[in-house]
């Protein structure tokens, strides 16, 4: 059974160093806010029919993101969202709020 969790890629995010990002359709998880992250994963949740370990998944989304603070991390990011800004979480990744 799938898991929506991917604590497995922590290690792997603490040995990169530099982060080429692209993302067509939502922003991605390094950028997410635990809210937008929550609905993301929960959709995914009842999509899979995956186990609800949705708390856990946020956290550990929400750990990975320590890496865009350390000073050896390089980012390359390009990403479109059409939808950014529309909704109840989205507005919270406009510029300025």
């Amino acid at each position: 059974m799938k898991r929506v969790l991917g604590a497995h890629t922590l290690s792997l995010y603490e040995r990169t160093s530099l982060f080429r990002i692209y993302e067509h359709n939502v922003i991605p998880g390094l950028f997410q806010t635990a809210a937008y992250c929550a609905a993301m994963l929960s959709f995914w949740v009842g999509f899979l029919d995956a186990p609800d370990d949705l708390d856990a998944a946020v956290a550990a989304r929400i750990e990975r993101q320590r890496v865009i603070y350390q000073a050896d991390k390089r980012f390359a990011s390009c990403w479109r969202n059409r939808r950014c800004g529309r909704g109840s979480v989205m507005p919270r990744h406009r510029p300025g709020n």
